[in-house]
This record gives C-alpha cells, structure tokens and sequence, in this order.
C-alpha cells in the first residue's frame, strides 16, 4: 500500500486508473483518491432557544483567511489543526459532526462540518474519531481560492489557464468527474489537490447527447474536446489532502 501511495499523485489518478478497474484494486485506487463523499448530519437534540442563539451567533461570519495552499493549508486550518484548534478558530457553535464515506461507501472517516454562514463550509476529514489529525478538507465554497485563483465555480477556461491540459474522468460513477493527467510540473505545482467538475444544468438540458457521451466508467475526455465546453462544465469540490489516509 505504501509503494501505490508514493507512486501515485493524487492529481495523477487518470494515467492510471483503467488498470485498476477490478476488485481488488479498487480499494488502493480509494487510498489515492478518496473521492464520491456522501456527507449525513449527526442527529441534533438543541432546544428552539438554544437553535435561536445559534443562528444569531452564525449571522455573525468573521473575516476570514480563505487561501488554499495545496498540501499545506485551508486557510488557517493546516495538517496540525486539532477539533480543539477549529473550536478556538471558529466556535463551537459553527462545528457539526459528519460522517464522510469513501467511494462505494466501503469506508467511513469522522468529520466536521464548519457553517461560516448561509451557503458557506468547509468539511474536514478526520484520521479517527479524536480528532487530532486532519486528512483532508473538503472545500465547497467559492470564497476558498490558491494563489492563482483556483476555487470552486472556475469554468474551463480558467482551468485551462491555470493547470494547462488535462482530461476528465466519465461523470457520475464512485471515480468520476475528476480532473486528472496534468503535466508533471502542474502535478507537482498543484500536489495534495484533488478537483472534481459538474455540467451546468441548463446546458446538460440543451446538449443532451453531449452529456450521454461523456457519462461513465469507460469515458475520459482531455479538457479539450468541445463537449465539455459546451456542457460548462465548472469546479464543483476543491478536496485538499494533508496526509495519507489509512484503511
């Protein structure tokens, strides 16, 4: 497992994941890419007073440091952020817990859903239930950007910009979506980062074929092909990978 690790960059799944399309090696294909979350709120037994205060205390949304450095940091949450961390940084009152599953939901991680406000979060993933190692976070908010303004909502053409070619895996299976085989120096410039894309709605509504085409296991497509252009495709999930997760 140690070999597949140093072998594969997150951001090179693509060059190699059709020959990992049997049973076994699934599960090392998991390790790498650990994409297809499903997110399920812990139940939650506050008072309507106490929900109250809470939505108060939320409407308040500090200014914050929304800077993504792959590999490193989302904003001031690094690979050394403990819970006890995000509770100084953020309240306790802004922390949900989540349960965050791997692909085919053969594995589930401890996490914790950050609300900065209405349609604003952050998830992170957990090493185990103490909380005290950060795998990865999720990013969903179009607020959190690298330094080349990478972020969710960038469209094709800002990713063509910024990562140069590449090509994107068939939508809508445990692996898809995911933009892979970027040159070995954005691979390296971007290390830690795992993007995942989706069709703007209206535009699948108008150019039906070219989603049906795009759809599946068996599909790759580099960022070039006109389809994806005309799908709109945009970043839909920023996933940034502090360490190495462990089955």
């Amino acid at each position: 497992m140690m070999a597949i690790w140093r072998s594969l960059n997150i951001l090179n799944f693509g060059l190699r994941y059709r020959e990992y399309m049997n049973h076994q090696n699934l599960l090392n294909i998991l390790v790498t890419t650990l994409w297809g979350i499903t997110i399920i709120c812990a139940p939650s037994f506050a008072n309507t007073s106490t929900t109250l205060s809470t939505q108060q205390h939320l409407a308040q949304v500090p200014k914050l440091d929304t800077l993504i450095i792959p590999g490193k940091s989302v904003g001031k949450i690094n690979k050394s952020t403990t819970y006890t961390d995000l509770v100084k940084l953020y309240s306790k009152q802004r922390l949900t817990a989540k349960k965050v599953y791997a692909p085919e939901g053969q594995v589930e991680f401890a996490g914790t859903l950050i609300t900065l406000g209405k349609n604003r979060s952050l998830t992170v993933v957990w090493k185990d239930k103490t909380k005290k190692q950060i795998l990865w976070v999720i990013v969903q908010d179009p607020a959190w950007k690298t330094t080349e303004g990478l972020g969710v909502g960038s469209d094709l053409t800002k990713l063509r910009q910024i990562i140069g070619e590449f090509k994107i895996t068939g939508l809508y299976w445990d692996y898809g979506n995911l933009v892979v085989d970027l040159s070995p120096a954005k691979q390296a410039q971007f290390n830690g980062l795992l993007l995942k894309v989706d069709v703007d709605p209206q535009a699948a509504k108008k150019f039906p074929k070219d989603l049906q085409a795009v759809m599946g296991d068996r599909v790759t497509l580099p960022a070039s092909s006109p389809r994806w252009k005309r799908l709109n495709i945009r970043v839909s999930v920023m996933d940034v990978y502090f360490l190495k997760p462990s089955l």
